[in-house]
C-alpha cells in the first residue's frame, strides 16, 4: 500500500487494523453494562479522543483512505450517543461494532 513516505507491506496494514480493532472494542468493553465495572478508572470521552487522534494520524499517513474516515465518522457518533441525554446501549453498540469492521477495509484503497 502507498502512504506519505513510501510503501507499506500488506502484513503491517494488517497489525495496524488489528490494534486499531482493539482499540475501538475496547470502547464497548468500557460501556458495556455487563463489563463496565471492570474499568472504573477509564475516561470514555478522553479515550474516545486518543484513538480519534490515532486514527488522524494513520488518515494523513495512508493518504486519507476513505475507511479510515468512515471508521472515525462512526466513531464520532458513537461518542455522540454515548454523551446523550437519551443513550440507548444498542445504538452505541452497533456503531462501535460497525467501526471495527470499517477498519479492515483499509486494505481495499
Amino acid at each position: 500500500m502507498k502512504y506519505l513516505y513510501g510503501k507499506i507491506p500488506q502484513e503491517q496494514i494488517k497489525e495496524i487494523e488489528k490494534s486499531i480493532r482493539g482499540s475501538i472494542f475496547f470502547l464497548l468493553l468500557c460501556v458495556d453494562p455487563k463489563t463496565s465495572a471492570d474499568y472504573p478508572d477509564i475516561d470514555v470521552n478522553r479515550t474516545f479522543e486518543n484513538l480519534l487522534d490515532k486514527l488522524d494520524g494513520y488518515n494523513t499517513l495512508l493518504l486519507y483512505p476513505i475507511a479510515v474516515a468512515e471508521t472515525m465518522s462512526l466513531l464520532q457518533a458513537a461518542q455522540n450517543i454515548y454523551n446523550s441525554p437519551t443513550f440507548k446501549y444498542w445504538k452505541y453498540r452497533k456503531l462501535i461494532l460497525d467501526a471495527g469492521t470499517a477498519i479492515l477495509k483499509i486494505e481495499e484503497v
